[in-house]
């Protein structure tokens, strides 16, 4: 956080789960090309578990209809 912060404090979201899979990826397929998308429901800290609240995970269903719309999207339209 410090380091990140150092350099931009103007950050949205940071997304780091995604390293993982992308370095096996890297390291065991050939053909590398990737897309990664996420969505984002949270703030990821304390207040997480009050948005979670909000009619039964209402915001996490919204955001993830949201990534899924924009998936198909993008697949219509290489």
């Amino acid at each position: 956080v410090e380091w990140l912060l150092a350099h931009n404090r103007k950050y949205e979201a940071v997304e780091m789960e995604t390293q993982g899979v992308l370095a096996a990826i890297f390291d065991r397929v050939k053909n590398r090309s990737s897309l990664v998308l996420r969505c984002v429901s949270d703030y990821g800290d304390e207040r997480k578990k009050e948005l979670d609240r909000i009619d039964k995970g209402a915001l996490r269903r919204y955001a993830v209809h949201n990534a899924v719309e924009f998936l198909w999207v993008l697949l219509e339209n290489k």
